[in-house]
């Protein structure tokens, strides 16, 4: 049975949420076969404007963030049984009153975090899984949950009539952990952490189900080859450290059958630039760089990457103009004596003749001289420097080709640290925009998520 409840003390958190998103997955849970009842809770928040997904492009576009968390939950299992037959269709059944106290507590048993950046200059968005986790207190019954709400959850945003822009491009890190959202939960004994190849497959299979009840849906057609009047859908997917041959041979075979003409390709996300920068910039030089190639998303370590390469080029920058400091303060110290040794003759006359001679030079310039200076405020200070910022930042990166950042990001401890991990990626474009957005775009939220710990998460 699914219950239809909803969270109302969490929304101080976030104060928005979707109800189309809400009843796609509630309907989509409709069909786990669960003997205890599901509560399902949505939280969103309002769009608003941030430059953090490209932070070393000296030209940032205009980019939305909303941000999503998502739970399901369950009462706790008795030990006796409770008389009610696993169906595969669960009736709806309404939310207990507030007076009512359950004879069983509910838990969480799944959570999802996600977030979903739109880029209006090239009508793109791109939806970031961050971290998926389950408690271990699912009933027996529904370890398909998880499966399901996450896959609905996707599907939300490629489905024509929800579909936020043209480009929609879903991406993940897979990491096996003992615990992301849910802390100590390793500890219960019904959670099963599953491994780094196994996450892997799981995720491979969560795409390959979205992509089949997509393309079921709106008649697309492969990556290469596509239908012209249809969608483009391309799945991609990497293994860092391992060889194609290699990542196929572990990865295993697609489950379910794939539309025509769509095959699984092994390279790494994002094949070309999220946004073109504009003419006569500096940035139309570079065929692709890495400042608007690579998208920092949170908590991931492609940002992290992106970050020491960044700082392993600006340290000496910043050594080298300390040191110009020191010497050009060593000479003006040395000039500092100079003249007051040449002026000890004199005594204090010299000083008070030149006081003087200042007092009347600024007695002399009057209001309207002064107006006619540029004043510059703290504020324009602060967008100067992080301008120049960014300059330089851009200026690392450009050193640092994309096939070489993937070709090294294999080596990294994230990596290869013995256990398998993978980078997950969807895209769907549809030959105009179909989305339909109900948000303000304009808008500018006081409130969000705080962001938590981890990167990617572990279904089972």
């Amino acid at each position: 049975m699914l219950a239809r409840t909803h969270r109302q003390w969490f929304y101080h958190l976030l104060p928005r949420t979707d109800p189309s998103l809400r009843d796609h997955i509630l309907s989509a849970l409709e069909t786990v076969p669960s003997a205890e009842p599901l509560s399902l809770t949505v939280l969103s928040s309002t769009p608003r404007r941030t430059g953090s997904l490209f932070p070393y492009s000296a030209h940032v576009p205009r980019c939305l963030e909303r941000e999503y968390f998502v739970t399901l939950g369950s009462r706790l299992e008795s030990g006796s049984d409770d008389g009610v037959s696993n169906s595969t269709a669960n009736p709806v059944v309404p939310p207990p009153l507030a007076t009512e106290k359950p004879s069983r507590p509910e838990v969480l048993i799944s959570a999802l975090h996600a977030y979903l950046y739109e880029i209006p200059s090239s009508s793109t968005s791109i939806l970031y899984i961050s971290k998926v986790d389950t408690s271990g207190y699912a009933p027996p019954t529904a370890r398909s949950s998880t499966h399901t709400l996450v896959t609905a959850f996707i599907e939300h945003f490629l489905l024509p009539t929800s579909r936020p822009s043209r480009i929609v491009q879903v991406c993940l890190f897979a990491r096996s952990q003992g615990q992301y959202l849910f802390p100590n939960s390793v500890r219960s004994g019904g959670k099963r952490v599953a491994g780094g190849l196994k996450l892997c497959q799981w995720w491979k299979g969560v795409f390959e189900a979205v992509t089949t009840r997509v393309a079921a849906a709106e008649g697309a057609g492969g990556q290469q080859g596509n239908n012209k009047e249809g969608e483009k859908i391309s799945l991609r997917y990497l293994l860092p450290s391992y060889s194609a041959a290699e990542a196929a041979g572990m990865i295993g075979r697609s489950r379910v059958t794939l539309p025509p003409r769509l095959e699984w390709a092994y390279a790494p996300p994002f094949p070309d630039s999220i946004f073109v920068p504009p003419k006569g910039s500096d940035e139309v030089r570079v065929a692709r760089c890495l400042a608007w190639s690579i998208p920092a998303l949170p908590d991931d370590p492609k940002t992290r990457f992106l970050d020491e390469l960044v700082h392993d080029h600006l340290p000496r920058q910043a050594e080298d103009k300390s040191k110009r400091t020191t010497e050009v303060r060593k000479q003006d110290d040395d000039e500092k004596v100079d003249t007051e040794q040449g002026g000890s003759s004199e005594g204090g006359q010299g000083v008070a003749l030149l006081d003087a001679n200042v007092t009347e030079a600024l007695d002399d310039v009057t209001p309207a001289h002064r107006s006619d200076k540029p004043r510059t405020t703290t504020r324009d200070r602060a967008q100067e420097r992080k301008e120049t910022d960014r300059k330089r930042a851009q200026t690392a990166l450009s050193r640092v080709s994309v096939d070489e950042f993937w070709e090294r990001m294999g080596f990294r401890q994230e990596c290869s640290s013995g256990d398998v991990t993978g980078f997950f990626h969807l895209s769907l474009e549809s030959p105009s925009t179909q989305g339909n957005v109900d948000h303000q775009r304009d808008s500018e939220p006081p409130s969000h998520l705080n962001e938590t710990v981890s990167s990617s998460a572990t279904p089972l």
